[in-house]
């Protein structure tokens, strides 16, 4: 059987690919588990509705602190509400605080120059914003974008943070704290997500950071 240049061409170029991404994924692979884990906590949270979840502020006196179950997958707290149902909906909250934080560039002292000497908005973010910013920013703002998740878990926790009635990982563990000894999955399961999130974003700028720094990478 003869197979025609073209053919060639399209096999060759497939393998070429599928070689460099085994090459990336080899050199880089912080970047791939960090981005996948992020990835599919970012997807939680857009379709928190369709993953089996029901109203994450319905009380249910009768159903309170149920251990873990084929009904309830992560257990009920102290009001019947159900902590599987809060944790993937608390996911937003916590995500939400990690990205809105790299927003804080526009108020950067060379962004307030250029808008003063009447740079207009499209020219001072091609000419000034990108350049300078989006390397270093890739990388801090995932460091940042970790701690700020834990600032907020932590506000949340000592009562400072979200309301109470909107879930998220801080305060679903604040709520807990207090039956800690006699049903610690409430704590268990938002602690154990948001450290996840949180290794997952330091994965990918540690990665990023190698990938936009050989030179760093070989001096550590």
């Amino acid at each position: 059987m003869t197979v025609a240049p073209a053919d060639l061409a399209v096999l060759d170029a497939g393998s070429v690919r599928r070689s460099g991404l085994r090459n990336y994924i080899r050199r880089h692979p912080t970047i791939v588990v960090g981005g996948v884990l992020l990835g599919f906590m970012v997807l939680m949270a857009i379709f928190a509705p369709y993953l089996g979840t029901v109203d994450p502020q319905a009380l249910s006196p009768i159903r309170r602190l149920r251990w873990p179950s084929a009904q309830y997958w992560f257990g009920t707290d102290m009001l019947g509400r159900d902590i599987y149902s809060r944790t993937v909906y608390g996911a937003r909250v916590s995500l939400t605080v990690g990205i809105s934080v790299v927003l804080t560039l526009r108020e950067l002292p060379f962004v307030e120059a250029a808008h003063a000497s009447g740079t207009s908005f499209i020219r001072i973010l091609w000419r000034h914003i990108l350049p300078n910013t989006v390397p270093p920013l890739l990388v801090q703002g995932t460091f940042v974008a970790a701690g700020a998740m834990i600032v907020e878990a932590i506000l949340s926790f000592l009562g400072a943070g979200t309301p109470p009635n909107i879930p998220s990982w801080g305060n679903i563990m604040a709520e807990g704290r207090s039956l800690f000894q006699v049903a610690y999955y409430i704590v268990l399961f938002p602690g154990l997500f948001l450290s996840i999130t949180v290794l997952a974003i330091n994965l990918l700028g540690d990665g990023l950071r190698d990938a936009l720094d050989p030179r760093l990478a070989r001096r550590m």
